[in-house]
């Protein structure tokens, strides 16, 4: 597989990468490639998303998972291809059903997780971090399957990130919004030794 020749100065909308091979995500019309996830990683995933499906099969929000595309934009009408953020969060929660479309959500969803890798953590710590702090992503996790750890960030009255706190294999967790979501963490590290 040959990848593109990105221009380092070319602003990408969704249209110039449509015909990539991989996966790819934009951000602020910088294309980076994603990684295909570890076991680790997939389990983790897979962990967080049973927890969340059976909690919020009684709630109005959606639960999703990568890959699908979350769209953000001051313009959130604006045309799909046009879009020079276009993200796939590895979890996130969406309870207005008007910013679900096939191709994606338009607009910030409630709450995303990102599970952070080696090869990921710049990318999840900064350049995503400030994205959705941006667009008013209301609660952001980090998760670190390698540090068996969830960094909590909710945002603020003044638009801004503040750590909630940082929670490891003998704490238990909450979502901001919904604080009768409950899950402790070490049950998403089950099974893996702490490296």
């Amino acid at each position: 597989m040959s990848l593109p020749n990105i221009e380092p100065n070319k602003q990408y909308t969704v249209k110039d990468i449509a015909e990539w091979e991989e996966r790819w995500e934009l951000i602020e019309g910088v294309p980076y490639l994603s990684a295909s996830p570890s076991r680790l990683h997939q389990t983790v995933s897979r962990r967080f998303l049973t927890a969340l499906e059976n909690y919020m099969s009684a709630k109005p929000c959606e639960v999703f998972a990568a890959p699908f595309d979350v769209y953000l934009s001051e313009n959130i009408e604006e045309d799909y291809d046009h879009h020079k953020n276009a993200v796939q969060p590895d979890l996130f929660i969406v309870c207005n059903p008007s910013k679900i479309h096939d191709r994606g959500v338009k607009g910030a969803p409630d709450w995303i997780a990102e599970i952070i890798s080696p090869t990921t953590a710049k990318l999840d710590r900064l350049k995503k971090f400030n994205l959705y702090e941006k667009f008013g992503v209301t609660e952001f996790w980090l998760i670190s399957p390698y540090e068996q750890s969830i960094e909590i960030f909710v945002l603020g009255d003044n638009k801004k990130y503040y750590r909630k706190g940082v929670y490891g294999p003998d704490d238990q967790v909450t979502l901001h919004q919904f604080e009768d979501f409950f899950l402790d963490v070490s049950d998403l590290f089950r099974g893996f030794p702490l490296s």
